[in-house]
This record gives C-alpha cells, structure tokens and sequence, in this order.
C-alpha cells in the first residue's frame, strides 16, 4: 500500500519526516533502499524544538542535531529545517505539511522509525493531540498524502546485513527498549547486526523487554562514529539549508531567518532578518 502511494508520484519529490536520529537514519536507508527513490528527489526535514529566544536570535544547542548535515550530504539531498517548539499544536505541523505541499509540490512523506510502537502514533488519548503523529494523520486528507511506515518492522536479519553491506554502514543495538517499547525489541532485536548473534544474554531480557533503555550506534562516512560525541568534525558547506520562519506565518517575510552556522561551538544561531 504505502509503496504504491509513494510510486505513483514518483515525479515528485519525497519528503523524509524524521526527528534526525540514528534510528531514523538507517531506517531511511532502507526504504529508500527498497522503492529506489532517486536521491534529488529526496528532502530531509528536521524538526528544531525549543530554541533559546535571545532577543531576535534563537541559539539551539546542536548536541541533538549536529548529525544532520552530514546525512543529507550522504544523500545528496536538500535539507529543510522547521524551526518550531517541543509539543506543537496540531494547527502547528499542519501549517507546515500545507507549506511542504505549496512550496515544493510534495505528495508523498516517508516516516521512518525503528523503535516505533503504532500506538504512539495512532493515539487515542486526548492529552496528546499535539504530538506530531496526530498532526500527520489529521493533515494527511487535506493537505499532503502521508505514509506512517514502520520500515524495520517484521524484516530479518539478513535484509538487515544487506542494508548495512550496501550502504558501508555498520550497526550496533546495545541494551534493551524502554517499557514503552517493550514486545518490540524483545520480538525482532534479539541479535547482534554485525555478527547474526545473540547479543543480550539471555538473563538481560524478560518477556516484555523493560530492562534498561536502548540505544542505536552507527558508523560509517569515514569511519566516524555517529551517537552524540562532540569530536566530529562535520562539513557544514554541503547541504542546502532552508529556513522557515520561527512562527511558521509562511507567507510574512518579517518573520524569515537566516542561518549562521558556528562550528567550533557546535550551535547554530538564526537571526531574524530585516523586513523588505
């Protein structure tokens, strides 16, 4: 189903919805992979959330999204930045898929997580209809079409080594999922990806897999190695960097801001940009 939303666009361009994860990252290997989405067809999105307002400047630590830059230069792609806050409103993410849809004329979204219960994103419960999985699923009639894919979800572990043999990349899953993942890795992660073997002994685990959280190592351009070191040493001279407003008034140019990027601190800072 969702291969044949994503194929019949296939003049189109792709967006790839994802927080800027390792998770994420390898997942989007793979189904790019899979559907064989030419690469200038693809365009990452990040989500910026709770900037620092200073005055007219949002300084945002890059500890969290410091690998972006150096994904979509693997892709080859252009790289779009939404600047919003943790938590937005429902109306907040839809804004932004009908800007996706205006701007760039995109019909089909690729969402990939690895550890992804369905539940968190088809949730009932009132008190979270602001997360953003809500949002993709209410905008999705009426603005963009959006595929929820679970890319990971039900594969073995040789498509696993194929993906990782394909792409020279190297993946490491150490520790066990969180409780709100649980059934998850204790049903499909039991392994070790570079070697087919058991990596948890068994007394790690317990039925529903609630001992201790995960956390996913990848390696590759270079040999660098990809979770939250501060030591790499990334080339912010390769992607293309769009910005949207901070208020995400997408027509107002009062509100538009121009990326200044300071690598030696690691953060980024935007500042407002005057009005025309």
């Amino acid at each position: 189903m969702r291969e044949h939303i994503l194929k019949k666009n296939k003049e189109k361009k792709y967006v790839a919805f994802w927080s800027g994860g390792k998770d994420c990252f390898l997942s989007l290997i793979l189904f790019t992979n899979k559907l064989q989405i030419p690469r200038n067809d693809l365009i990452l999105i990040s989500f910026i959330a709770n900037p620092i307002n200073v005055g007219d400047e949002y300084n945002i630590a890059v500890d969290d999204i410091k690998l972006l830059n150096s994904h979509s230069s693997y892709f080859n792609c252009d790289h779009l930045f939404i600047v919003g806050t943790s938590g937005c409103p429902v109306t907040e993410y839809q804004s932004i898929f009908k800007y996706l849809h205006l701007k760039y004329d995109i019909q089909g979204c690729i969402r990939g997580d690895i550890f992804t219960d369905p539940q968190d994103f088809f949730c009932k419960n009132s008190e979270r209809d602001d997360c953003s999985a809500c949002a993709i699923r209410c905008t999705s009639p009426s603005n963009i079409n959006v595929e929820i894919t679970y890319p990971l979800t039900g594969l073995y572990a040789e498509d696993l080594l194929d993906l990782i043999e394909k792409n020279g990349l190297q993946a490491e899953i150490t520790q066990v999922a969180r409780q709100r993942h649980r059934n998850l890795l204790a049903q499909r992660l039991d392994l070790d990806l570079l070697r087919q073997s058991s990596l948890y002994p068994s007394e790690n685990f317990d039925a529903l897999g609630e001992k201790g959280n995960y956390h996913t190592y990848v390696y590759g351009f270079n040999e660098h190695r990809f979770d939250h070191s501060p030591t790499i040493n990334l080339d912010f001279n390769t992607s293309l960097w769009f910005q949207v407003p901070k208020t995400l008034d997408f027509l107002s140019q009062d509100n538009r801001y121009e990326l200044q990027i300071i690598p030696t601190s690691y953060s980024f800072i935007f500042h407002k940009l005057p009005i025309n």
